[in-house]
């Protein structure tokens, strides 16, 4: 597989016991729609994408056959990837993660390029902690899937 870098971070993550960055309890406070102009995101009213993914079976957006729609954006407390967000991109939805702070926002991406589940950094930095913990919940999502679910 190509993840050198990772699975080297993953190990140095495993010597340092669990990232505090994964234990946190993390907030969803709104997702949106983008569509391929990137203006204007529609709103998914009444729509939790990170309850959606934690329930059972697989991710899936109920949306009217005409709407195109790039990837999804949701505003949350954290910019790291959830446990089950692995469903959102699985289920062909790029997804962007943005966490307000003091010092900036904080945008990431996560998508799958080349078969390989992959976190950009969009706007704003990481701690080394955070990208630990990014590493980390990128190698849990391959034992999920690794595992046939």
């Amino acid at each position: 597989m190509k993840r050198p870098v990772i699975s080297a971070l993953i190990l140095g993550a495993a010597l340092a016991g669990t990232p505090a960055a994964l234990a946190q309890t993390v907030t969803e406070s709104s997702c949106h729609i983008v569509t391929n102009d990137g203006e204007n995101p529609t709103p998914l009213v009444g729509v939790s994408v990170m309850e959606r993914a934690a329930q059972p079976g697989m991710f899936s957006l109920r949306l009217p056959s005409d709407m195109e729609v790039d990837a999804l954006l949701c505003f949350r407390s954290s910019a790291i990837p959830g446990p089950d967000d692995w469903e959102v991109v699985a289920a062909g939805f790029p997804l962007y993660l943005t966490e307000s702070r003091a010092s900036g926002d904080v945008t990431t991406l996560l998508e799958i390029t080349d078969d390989q589940f992959r976190v950009r950094i969009i706007d704003g930095t990481l701690t080394s902690a955070e990208r630990q913990a990014v590493a980390a919940r990128l190698e849990s999502y391959y034992a999920v899937v690794n595992s046939g679910m």
